[in-house]
């Protein structure tokens, strides 16, 4: 937590947000999850999706989940929404907890 988080004062008391450091490696954009081609080369160790599948159906479900998982690198994390399942869906993760998954090594 200290390596990368700093701990708020005054009105921000109780809340953290990420250093700097980190902070100027992060990058917002928009995207397109369905798009057949995603503008990234290189893989993530983690990929937040979270109360984003519920908006679609059991195939586009699918669909998004095969996109995410090629690209995390092998050991790597999807995290998803504690209201999503991947129950049904073939995607080759290894589930780790409720709403957290593994790409295998």
């Amino acid at each position: 937590m200290r390596t990368y988080f700093q701990k708020g004062i005054g009105k921000w008391e109780g809340q953290f947000r990420i250093k700097e450091k980190l902070r100027r490696k992060v990058t917002y954009t928009h995207l397109n999850l369905l798009a057949p081609g995603y503008p990234f080369t290189e893989s993530f160790h983690i990929i937040w999706c979270r109360n984003v599948m519920i908006y679609f159906d059991r195939p586009t479900q699918e669909q998004l989940v095969a996109h995410l998982a090629k690209h995390l690198v092998p050991g790597g994390f999807l995290f998803i929404g504690h209201s999503e399942s991947l129950t049904g869906i073939h995607h080759g993760l290894k589930t780790v907890k409720p709403a957290i998954y593994q790409k295998p090594v």
